[in-house]
């Protein structure tokens, strides 16, 4: 009886183990960092741009975690341009820096402007600010964020010189 109680012991001790371990590293993935890197127009007609860039991810996490999905917001100043959801499964291999393409379908016309009049009229670029807002979810097998939020703004002048 004793040795039965012994078993089950070391059996709910394991599981508290693993319970604690996955916590942790859920925990860890829920501060995951991120960075926008990259950006560059990658095609563009006279109201239409095709803007490219990577999220870059830090998983600092001991799991390989796969992002499902990423859904994202493009703004000029406060003019909403373009949006993305993008359901391609992406890894993200454990205590490494991954990258996350993304393109984003820019329609300017709707500003009532044109990508010729923005790029070549840099002095309104200068002051003029891209931003982007969305979630992304991710996670590894027990563990899953969802709706991780992110905020980037960055200058346009700043995103076009980039791309030249």
């Amino acid at each position: 009886m004793k040795a039965k109680n012994v078993i089950l012991g070391l059996g709910g001790l394991s599981v508290l183990g693993a319970g604690f371990y996955f916590y942790k590293q859920y925990q860890i993935a829920s501060e995951v960092d991120f960075d926008f890197k990259n950006f560059k127009i990658d095609g563009a007609s006279a109201n239409n741009a095709v803007i490219a860039m990577d999220i870059v991810v830090d998983n600092k996490t001991n799991l390989d975690l796969k992002v499902y999905g990423v859904q994202l917001e493009a703004f000029l100043d406060e003019d909403k341009i373009g949006e993305v959801n993008n359901k391609t499964l992406t890894l993200l291999p454990k205590k490494s820096v991954s990258s996350v393409p993304l393109s984003i379908n820019v329609n300017l016309s709707a500003l009532g402007t044109s990508v010729s009049s923005i790029i070549s009229n840099l002095n309104d670029a200068r002051n003029a600010e891209i931003s982007i807002k969305g979630s992304m979810d991710f996670g590894s097998g027990l563990i899953r964020v969802s709706n991780y939020k992110f905020d980037y703004r960055e200058n346009l002048a700043s995103l076009i010189l980039q791309s030249i």
